[in-house]
């Protein structure tokens, strides 16, 4: 999981108590914001989940963490706080100094995602043996 709201988002209860805002986010935004909600539609993973956490608050290019710098508690990555990531049973969890919006191709996160698959691919190809 990149950068996940696991926990909703204290952003997003922030900024959309701006009716423009919520009209614009929608639904989708708007079920950002309720935790006992993402826990009634997303299962959370007993096991197996790789987690990785952006840590850089302020980007030029993410206009969230403009807003985001007096909202979130540190460390976050503008959209989404390290804290608010986390699961119960994370079998590994990193954090990589990259913005919410730009953090899937951060080259820290590929080479950690493609090492995670392939021990996990490995694995599971020990136990089918």
């Amino acid at each position: 999981m990149i950068a996940p709201p696991n926990n909703a988002s204290a952003f997003a209860r922030w900024i959309l108590k701006y009716p423009i805002i919520k009209t614009i986010m929608g639904p989708a935004g708007q079920e950002l914001m309720d935790q006992q909600y993402i826990e009634k539609i997303c299962e959370v993973p007993k096991s197996g989940v790789m987690i990785i956490a952006g840590t850089k608050c302020l980007n030029i290019n993410n206009p969230n963490s403009w807003i985001s710098q007096t909202v979130l508690k540190r460390p976050h990555d503008g959209t989404v706080t390290v804290e608010e990531t986390k699961l119960p049973n994370m079998e590994k969890f990193i954090t990589v100094k990259a913005s919410h919006t730009f953090i899937a191709s951060n080259s820290d996160v590929i080479k950690e995602t493609v090492e995670f698959l392939k021990n996990k691919s490995k694995l599971s190809n020990l136990s089918m043996q």
